[in-house]
């Protein structure tokens, strides 16, 4: 298993795969974000793995399966991230090919895209930011939007600063995240251009400021989503209390945050 050097010490093509597609080990995680940001090499061999797992999303989702097939798919990808120890998906070569050509050959018979499923969507917030923060704008927001919809600024109200950003395209559909770090820890914040996106059932919700919040357990990961005027909103945060993702999601700022 190649290893690459980087500040932090040396980095593992398995790590960095894991570190792409969010399930590297929560203990690695900000070494090896740390060893990204420190050498132009991890960072291109980073964006490597990034579109290669890209390209197999996309595979799955250029066309939306029928929920039970679709559900089938996913608990498929979570057993071979399971297994990644062994094999490595989204390095190029053999294997992400074949994956893809099989993804391929499972979705061209389906019926057409409404967008990306939330998982996917979701991961995209796990990621390395890859601009800075935007700036402070009217009283409470800050100044990025998406489709007029801008983010919230949460750093007044509840210490929570914004620190980076990250756009990406997935499913056909735009998707702007938005970091905060507050003591140590950090919330992605996206936003999905277009239509809301389907919610799968499993989760809870939970109801503050006259917002509904779904919060579900995503390959992993603890999700909370919502709709700001028809847009789906994703908060994650490894270690984030849910009661604190609802709080974020719904604050309505007394009114200076849309809805």
């Amino acid at each position: 298993m190649k290893s690459l050097d980087g500040d932090s010490g040396p980095v593992s093509e398995e790590e960095l795969a894991a570190f792409a597609d969010g399930t590297l080990d929560a203990s690695r995680r900000s070494a090896v974000e740390a060893a990204v940001a420190a050498s132009p090499e991890l960072a291109t061999r980073l964006a490597e793995q990034e579109r290669a797992l890209a390209a197999v999303t996309r595979a799955l989702e250029a066309t939306s399966a029928q929920l039970a097939l679709r559900a089938r798919i996913e608990q498929a990808q979570a057993a071979r991230r399971r297994q990644r120890r062994r094999f490595s998906l989204p390095v190029l070569g053999g294997l992400s090919v074949a994956a893809a050509a099989a993804l391929i050959a499972v979705v061209a018979f389906l019926p057409g895209s409404s967008g990306p499923s939330l998982a996917s969507a979701a991961e995209l917030t796990t990621r390395v930011a890859a601009a800075g923060a935007p700036s402070p704008a009217a009283a409470k927001l800050l100044d990025l939007s998406v489709q007029g919809l801008p983010f919230p600024d949460w750093r007044a109200k509840f210490g929570w600063k914004a620190t980076g950003t990250r756009r990406d395209r997935i499913g056909g559909r735009d998707v702007t995240t938005v970091f905060y770090e507050k003591g140590g820890k950090r919330i992605g914040y996206g936003i999905v251009a277009g239509k809301g996106l389907h919610v799968p059932g499993g989760g809870t919700t939970a109801t503050a400021e006259g917002t509904t919040v779904h919060l579900l357990t995503l390959n992993g990961r603890r999700v909370a989503t919502w709709q700001r005027e028809g847009h789906t909103c994703i908060l994650t945060g490894a270690g984030v209390p849910d009661a604190t993702l609802v709080k974020l999601a719904a604050w309505h700022g007394v009114g200076a945050v849309p809805f």
